[in-house]
């Protein structure tokens, strides 16, 4: 489905007016009031990047957008996948802050990663995602496609939310959709289908910046569910959610279990799944 792009170059960088009237329009948009009224100052004030950045991604944008050749669906997840970490180490400011930690996850599976401050939670995410180097052992994603390394298969939602302000939650999600999803996937679950399951299809076409904080968060997860990936690393997911959202989420990661999937989060809170494994890292420091 075609988006407006609308793009002007002030002075000192490129403003991105992602705000268009059909999306007004088709959500009950233009009838003033005042989260509105905060979307249309939010694009005045905010919705300012660097020239490079900006044009990096509205070249993107426009590349994605235009993809029209439709892939074949890929077959569920085959039940033999499974995440195996060895003796994984990991380094921080020369610190080592991860030891010898292994574990193995199996398809339709979940493993809640707890531990007080400064244990390593984060980093363990981080270094599944491909984000942190290994400093020792192992890392693998077996059963999978042999061609595609473990972090283009997995989601990872840290505690910031991954959504630019200036965009409307629709075009955020539409934009990652066709970024994150290397093909059509059944089990990738549509942008209405998506917001209706974290309860935020009123607001569709709202920028994201003039959301609250626990509305951004559902944003975001709804941000998983847009371009099915089998594993996803989970950060504190469950930040700024009332416990109507909580619940709403529980449901999505256990359907996302059923359809083979597999998670890995990291929690101070219950999540909800009763059957997770869990992993329990050392001390602060």
């Amino acid at each position: 489905m075609a988006r407006t792009w609308a793009a002007e170059r002030p002075r000192k960088g490129l403003r991105c007016l992602a705000f268009p009237s059909r999306l007004r329009q088709r959500r009950g948009w233009g009838q003033g009031g005042a989260l509105e009224a905060r979307a249309e100052a939010a694009l005045a004030k905010d919705a300012i990047c660097p020239p490079r950045l900006a044009e990096s991604i509205a070249k993107l944008y426009a590349e994605r957008m235009s993809t029209d050749v439709l892939q074949p669906v890929q077959p569920p997840v085959d039940g033999a996948l499974r995440l195996c970490v060895d003796n994984l180490g990991v380094l921080r400011g020369g610190r080592r802050v991860l030891d010898r930690v292994s574990f193995s996850l199996s398809a339709g599976r979940a493993l809640i990663v707890t531990g007080p401050n400064g244990a390593g939670k984060s980093t363990l995410l981080r270094a599944l995602a491909g984000l942190l180097p290994r400093a020792g052992g192992s890392i693998a994603l077996e059963g999978g496609p042999p061609d595609v390394e473990l972090p283009q298969q997995a989601h990872y939602l840290a505690h910031n939310d991954g959504l630019k302000s200036a965009l409307t939650i629709e075009e955020n999600l539409d934009f990652w959709s066709r970024y994150l999803a290397q093909e059509p996937d059944a089990r990738s679950h549509t942008i209405d289908a998506a917001l209706a399951i974290v309860g935020l299809g009123h607001v569709a076409g709202a920028p994201f910046g003039v959301l609250s904080a626990g509305q951004k968060r559902r944003a975001a997860l709804a941000r998983l569910l847009v371009a099915f990936r089998p594993l996803w690393l989970l950060d504190e997911p469950l930040t700024a959610l009332d416990r109507a959202s909580r619940e709403k989420f529980a449901l999505a990661m256990k359907d996302h279990c059923a359809h083979g999937g597999l998670i890995v989060a990291a929690t101070h809170e219950p999540l909800g799944l009763d059957e997770a494994s869990s992993l329990a890292l050392g001390g602060a420091s």
